[in-house]
C-alpha cells in the first residue's frame, strides 16, 4: 500500500514536471513569433517608401535632360500631387544612373513587400499555441478547430505521450 502511495506520487511528480515543461516551451515558441513578427512588421513599415523611390526615379527621368552632374539634389514638380519635391542625388553619378538607383532600391523595396507579406502570414499560421488555452492541457478554445490548430493540437498531443512514457 504504501509502495503504491509512493509510486502514484511519483507518476503524479513526473507528470507535473513534463507539464511545466511542456508550458514552458510553449510559452518559449509564443515569444519568439511574437518577437518575430514584430520585426516583420517594422520591416513592412519601412517598405512602404518605396513608391517614393519610384516617383523619384521617374522625375529624374522626366526632367533629367537639363541637369549637370554633380548636382546634390534638384527641385521637380511631382505630376502626381502637383506639388514641388526636392530630390536628393548623389553627385559622383550622371541623372540617369540616380534614376537608375531610385528604381533599383523601389524594386528592392517591392520584392521586400511581396516576401514579407509570406512571412507575416506563415508566422501568424505557426503561432503553436493560437487557440489552445495558456494552462497547456491541449484543449482547443472553441469547439471546431482549423486545420492547423487540429495539426498543433495533435503534435501537442504527441508530445506530451512521448513525454509521459518515460
Amino acid at each position: 500500500m504504501l509502495e503504491q502511495y509512493s509510486a502514484q506520487k511519483d507518476q503524479i511528480t513526473r507528470i507535473r514536471q513534463k507539464s511545466s515543461d511542456l508550458r514552458r516551451i510553449v510559452q518559449t515558441s509564443l515569444e519568439r513569433n511574437r518577437k518575430k513578427l514584430d520585426l516583420q512588421s517594422k520591416q513592412m513599415k519601412d517598405t512602404q517608401k518605396m513608391d517614393k523611390y519610384k516617383v523619384y526615379g521617374e522625375l529624374i527621368n522626366t526632367y533629367g535632360y537639363n541637369l549637370e552632374e554633380g548636382c546634390k539634389s534638384f527641385k521637380a514638380l511631382n505630376y502626381y500631387t502637383n506639388e514641388e519635391i526636392t530630390i536628393p542625388l548623389d553627385p559622383t553619378m550622371s541623372p540617369q544612373e540616380n534614376a537608375k538607383k531610385y528604381f533599383d532600391r523601389y524594386n528592392k523595396l517591392k520584392r521586400t513587400a511581396q516576401a514579407l507579406e509570406e512571412q507575416i502570414k506563415d508566422t501568424e499560421e505557426r503561432n503553436p499555441a493560437s487557440g489552445i488555452h495558456q494552462h497547456g492541457t491541449g484543449h482547443c478554445s472553441s469547439g471546431k478547430r482549423s486545420v492547423p490548430d487540429q495539426r498543433r493540437a495533435d503534435r501537442i498531443r504527441l508530445y506530451q505521450k512521448t513525454l509521459f512514457r518515460k
